[in-house]
């Protein structure tokens, strides 16, 4: 009986520090991931010249491979002209048509005489947007115009990375730590017992 007790008490300790090991020590783990990653596409870059009293303008229809999600980086400069100005704004086909028309228009973002322009936009509409430069205002001079803009969105990606995780939750350590000294006393007690039975006997 008594070496029945001394190897339980060695099984308990040997379970014991092999769970206390797989809840405090780190192993490297292969694990699979979902990032979300940014994507960008240039949707308009072009260089042009306005005439004085005229406007020029680039649409662009954002429904393809688009979601409300998107944001467009809306980026200008009037490089050369004049005071360097121009009136900018976005709007959509129905209000491009007013304004053409001398009627009463809205716009989604409106610059009165701007020289430059650099702003993240995220898209109200995915209707086909118009991106307006109004040079009416000057009389003589021609405004030489940079134009950049480019969509961006995001995009889930599933990728393989290494971890150092343990096998066992922290919280299985104190379980180990219980069974090792449940494991030491027992073998402990069986090692006493055993002791005195031969000193009794000498």
């Amino acid at each position: 009986m008594r070496k029945g007790f001394l190897t339980i008490g060695i099984f308990l300790l040997i379970l014991g520090i092999t769970i206390t090991a797989f809840s405090l020590l780190p192993i490297p783990l292969t694990t699979t991931k979902t990032f979300q990653v940014e994507k960008s596409s240039t949707e308009i870059n072009e260089s042009f010249i306005v005439p004085p009293r005229e406007h020029q303008y680039y649409s662009k229809d954002f429904r393809t491979g688009a979601s409300y999600e998107s944001k467009l980086l809306i980026s200008f400069s009037v490089t050369s002209g004049g005071n360097l100005d121009i009136n900018f704004w976005v709007t959509v086909d129905t209000e491009f048509l007013k304004w053409r028309a001398g009627e009463t228009s809205d716009s989604y973002i409106y610059r009165d005489k701007a020289s430059s322009f650099n702003e993240t936009w995220t898209l109200p509409t995915l209707s086909p947007l118009y991106f307006v430069f109004d040079n009416s205002f000057s009389t003589t001079a021609s405004k030489t115009v940079s134009l950049k803009v480019s969509r961006i969105w995001f995009e889930s990606e599933q990728r393989e990375i290494i971890e150092d995780r343990t096998l066992l939750p922290l919280v299985s350590s104190y379980v180990g730590i219980a069974i090792v000294f449940v494991g030491i006393a027992a073998a402990g007690a069986s090692i006493i017992s055993k002791s005195k039975k031969a000193e009794s006997k000498s």
